[in-house]
């Protein structure tokens, strides 16, 4: 019985408080990519919700300010973000799947995203992405650390999959057509 008891402190004291999940880690860095025109420097970020605030005696969570933030500055890095763009991004955080332990540990994001044109409110998109990231032990030793790392990535592909999906629109003057995803 004290070898279990034993056990359980060891593996306490190895995972370390945990933390939220860090803005600069959710953002997608990457040279700018073709979008349509109309996008350019016309996309302000309106409501994010569903985030959590992290327990630190528990789990790693994304609270609405980090992930705001992260859509922010990704906006931002492709030239899509504008003061009071024409165009309103809302996201929805439906759920982050993680594990609650293990050497390389997957977390998986479920954003709903809501993008409206804000002189007609039209909606130009409305759909749920789904992203992973796996984060290897090699990355981190320390488990609460892997389990912050596999969130952020998973957060950030989850906003690389929705800049992808925005390449797609086809944004016109006297409408909107969306291209199927291939």
């Amino acid at each position: 019985m004290n070898r279990l008891i034993g056990m359980a402190v060891v593996a306490v004291l190895l995972s370390g408080c945990v933390s939220g999940a860090k803005l600069d880690g959710m953002v997608h860095r990457a040279p700018a990519a073709e979008y349509p025109v109309a996008l350019v420097d016309a996309v302000e970020v309106g409501e994010v919700a569903g985030g959590k605030a992290t327990n630190p005696l528990w789990m790693t969570e994304i609270s609405n300010d980090a992930f705001n933030g992260a859509l922010i500055a990704s906006l931002a890095e492709q030239g899509l973000l504008g003061e009071s763009g024409r165009y309103r991004l809302h996201a929805q955080l439906v759920a982050v799947d993680r594990p609650i332990a293990g050497l390389n540990m997957t977390s998986t994001t479920h954003v709903f995203y809501q993008l409206e044109d804000t002189r007609t409110g039209e909606k130009l998109l409305a759909e749920t992405v789904t992203a992973s990231h796996t984060a290897r032990t090699s990355e981190a030793f320390m488990g609460a650390t892997r389990l912050r790392l596999a969130i952020e990535g998973a957060a950030r592909e989850n906003i690389r999959l929705l800049l992808a999906r925005l390449q797609q629109l086809d944004i016109r003057d006297a409408g909107l057509s969306v291209m199927p995803i291939q």
